[in-house]
């Protein structure tokens, strides 16, 4: 993989138009992470706040994440994805985003839903942690068109894992 700063190659570009543009592609948009949903115990800043009873805006100084948050972006010089850091559509409004591990239910359960969102011709974001049978399930059942997976891992052998079931 080629040295680019958090590992945005502009050849990734592409493939976000297709995404937006809900083009037929042979893949979904893939992104993986290794720090988590919503990871306030990677920023610094946070510790301070496990003693207040409450957050206050007073308490939140943005230029107090940005060192943390470069830091956690250059996990994409370590992950190959399509997952363009600081600009994926993980971080701006898509039409449906839906957490498997939030709502509970079982990824099965889930596709028929899942499918009704693209009959619909909407853009679909699903954010989870899955197995390579759910994740099988979902490549089987699902059209790559307009379709995100930004899936959580702990360690980079489950990436390995999912890549060929992704067609990656």
């Amino acid at each position: 993989m080629p040295q680019i700063p958090f590992g945005n190659d502009p050849a990734k570009i592409e493939r976000y138009l297709c995404f937006w543009n809900r083009e037929d592609v042979k893949r979904p948009l893939v992104g993986f992470s290794l720090v988590g949903w919503f990871p306030m115990e990677e920023f610094a800043i946070c510790q301070h706040w496990e003693t207040a009873e409450f957050l206050t805006p007073e308490m939140v100084e943005p230029r107090d994440f940005m060192d943390d948050h470069v830091r956690l972006a250059r996990e994409g010089e370590v992950v190959d994805d399509d997952m363009i850091r600081g600009a994926c559509p993980t971080q701006v409004t898509v039409p449906f985003q839906i957490n498997n591990d939030a709502i509970g239910l079982p990824v099965a359960d889930m596709v028929p839903y899942f499918q009704k969102v693209q009959k619909a011709g909407r853009s679909l974001l699903i954010r989870g942690a899955f197995t390579p049978e759910e994740m099988r399930l979902l490549m089987d059942t699902l059209t790559p068109r307009g379709l995100f997976l930004n899936i959580m891992v702990k360690e980079m052998e489950e990436v390995d894992a999912l890549r060929p079931i992704l067609r990656m």
